[in-house]
């Protein structure tokens, strides 16, 4: 990363440059700094939980390294603070603390190496199969998503890897001590 840096890769805007930063029991007290170094570099910080596909899709991987909700609740607060404390606008709360929503669920579509269409890598149920029973072109998988879906990552909620009140919880501080940096709250 500091070679990166040395040459100047996270100049400019929009930033070019982005560290994944999971959020575990391990390193639950780092993230925070990790966070504001990232932001102070230009390098957009993406602080995550697990997403619920592969080892982490199993609970008892999940117990071992994460972190309970009220831990995530706090670390998203103490971030979105950060955020609007140092200027920088709340578009609404993402599975990945303090950045841009997650548009992939409105704008693209995951297909796994068996044909099954996902809206995101993390979804439980696919939304349709490209193979198989029920096969349908991907146009029309595509044609029959939903557009209106919400921003918050469904997937990461409904497999408890975000806490089902998080959005609510990081909503009502931000509404009492930051209205406006809250996007459209001027």
């Amino acid at each position: 990363m500091n070679r990166l840096v040395e040459v100047g890769l996270n100049k400019g805007n929009p930033k070019r440059l982005g560290a994944d930063i999971l959020v575990l029991k391990d390193n639950y007290e780092e993230v925070f700094d990790m966070y504001v170094h990232f932001r102070e570099l230009n390098i957009y910080p993406m602080v995550c939980t697990f997403i619920p596909c592969g080892r982490t899709s199993i609970e008892r991987q999940r117990k071992r390294f994460d972190v309970t909700d009220e831990m995530k609740i706090a670390l998203w607060n103490k971030i979105y603070e950060w955020n609007a404390e140092h200027g920088i606008r709340f578009e609404g709360v993402s599975p990945f603390a303090g950045g841009h929503v997650c548009t992939q669920l409105r704008y693209a579509l995951y297909i796994s190496i068996r044909g099954q269409v996902y809206g995101c890598p993390g979804e439980l149920f696919h939304i349709g199969a490209m193979v198989g029973k029920g096969k349908r072109t991907l146009k029309d998988i595509w044609e029959g998503v939903s557009k209106n879906r919400k921003y918050l990552c469904e997937p990461r909620i409904k497999s408890i890897s975000l806490p089902k009140e998080l959005e609510t919880k990081v909503l009502e501080v931000m509404k009492e001590k930051y209205s406006g940096a809250i996007e459209g709250d001027e």
